[in-house]
């Protein structure tokens, strides 16, 4: 007798009775499975949430995520302003200690500086634009003393800053060149329709000059230009990191830029840096560091290395490149751009003196200005963002924003101009080395 036969041949009450015992059997084998799987996944998270993830290289854990047991902290006090140099986080199996980038010297240079000239909202950020390493994030305000992120906030209309975008797509799309001339009517700072609007003009300006001198006139035609438009200038935009959150371990608001796209005249203004574009200190210096770095915006980071009690290497940085804003050439024509507001521009004049300087003269320097009333904080907004490069290659990129309800006390050109020649002076060996050193526990 075949098997099938003998399992046809028996009573169909056994057959069920045994098919239903195998059924219960197999549940309740399903079932411990399952809460054995629990109980392994409730051990794991709980150990995870007590010590950091050891990591043998950025590809396995990111910077910012190794920040995030003590990032709050430095927010919320005076710890980030004093710039530490390391930051030791206790944990139940020792301290860790976290190598930060800041450039400690530079900070308190620069929380010196804000507060002697009692700014009433100033932000400023330096960062080194070949790797993203932040060397500084000062914020001042003798109208509200408890902010401490104003170099991280983006509700700073970006003004005239915004025509390093507007440039990089006229060039890039091969419409203009820097010592392409353009033709206008009025006053080089117009911005009306029926100048932005109409062809040809009784003036010219080059677009190198024009860039330099911030002409608004020029801009607004190269926005209104039929190759350009709202579109355009929004991928560029998008290319440059605006609408996007910037990878980092402290909370940067996005910088966001708004054009309507059905409007030649809002884009137009939009190009000049009229539009509903906001930017922070940190992007800013992203954006003037991608002018001397080929055009490639790194990840900005903080945090180098991390090692634990016994020296052993938890985490080691990777720079990364964020955004390709531009090609190489495009950031060499950009950068000639830049070179003219430092020597025939809007920032001539913080910068007349460089010859006395001997520091200052053998810096490359470029920059761009901007400025605008705002609303948050309210009062005048004043940009500079640019950078420096010495004879051996060592640079850095800044993004200063000062705003003021009256009274002018220091220009954003001065201090960046100021920070170059406290960077790029020598410095006592005492003076570089001392660092600052902050503890966070549990």
């Amino acid at each position: 007798m075949s098997w099938r036969d003998y399992q046809n041949n028996l009573p169909r009450r056994s057959r069920k009775k045994g098919d239903r015992k195998g059924f219960v059997v197999a549940i309740g084998v399903l079932v411990c499975i399952f809460f054995l799987g629990v109980v392994v996944f409730s051990r794991t998270s709980q150990v995870n949430a007590k010590v950091p993830k050891q990591v043998s290289s950025a590809a396995e854990k990111k910077t910012d995520e190794i920040g995030k047991p003590f990032f709050q902290d430095l927010l919320k006090t005076d710890h980030l302003l004093r710039g530490p140099e390391e930051v030791r986080v206790a944990t139940e199996d020792g301290d860790l200690a976290i190598e930060l980038t800041f450039d400690t010297a530079l900070q308190r240079y620069l929380m010196k500086k804000l507060s002697r000239h009692k700014v009433d909202w100033g932000g400023v950020a330096v960062v080194e634009p070949t790797t993203g390493s932040v060397l500084a994030l000062a914020s001042y305000s003798t109208k509200d003393p408890e902010l401490s992120d104003l170099a991280l906030r983006a509700t700073f209309p970006a003004a005239s800053v915004f025509k390093m975008v507007s440039a990089t797509a006229a060039m890039e799309r091969g419409i203009l060149l820097p010592n392409s001339t353009i033709r206008f009517n009025g006053d080089m700072y117009g911005i009306r329709s029926r100048q932005v609007l109409r062809h040809g003009g009784r003036n010219r300006l080059s677009l190198g000059r024009a860039f330099a001198k911030s002409a608004n006139v020029v801009f607004g035609k190269i926005g209104a230009n039929p190759q350009m438009g709202s579109e355009v200038l929004l991928d560029y935009a998008s290319r440059f990191g605006f609408n996007d959150e910037i990878p980092f371990g402290l909370k940067v608001a996005p910088s966001l830029a708004r054009i309507d796209l059905d409007s030649r005249y809002q884009a137009a203004r939009a190009a000049a840096g009229f539009g509903k574009v906001r930017l922070s200190p940190l992007h800013g210096a992203l954006l003037a560091g991608a002018a001397v770095n080929e055009g490639r915006i790194m990840e900005p980071y903080l945090v180098s290395r991390a090692v634990d009690q016994k020296g052993a290497l938890k985490y080691a940085v990777e720079p990364k490149v964020w955004k390709e804003a531009m090609t190489p050439v495009t950031a060499r024509k950009l950068r000639h751009m830049m070179a003219q507001t430092i020597t025939v521009g809007t920032s001539r004049k913080s910068f007349r003196n460089m010859k006395r300087r001997k520091v200052l003269r053998e810096l490359q320097i470029g920059g761009k200005t901007g400025s605008l009333s705002g609303r948050n904080p309210r009062g005048r907004t004043e940009w500079f963002v640019g950078y420096a490069r010495n004879s051996r290659n060592q640079k850095i990129a800044i993004g200063v924003v000062l705003v003021s309800e009256k009274y002018w006390r220091i220009k954003p050109s001065d201090l960046a101009r100021d920070v170059f020649l406290e960077y790029f002076s020598p410095r006592p060996i005492m003076q570089a080395s001392a660092g600052v050193t902050e503890t966070f526990g549990p």
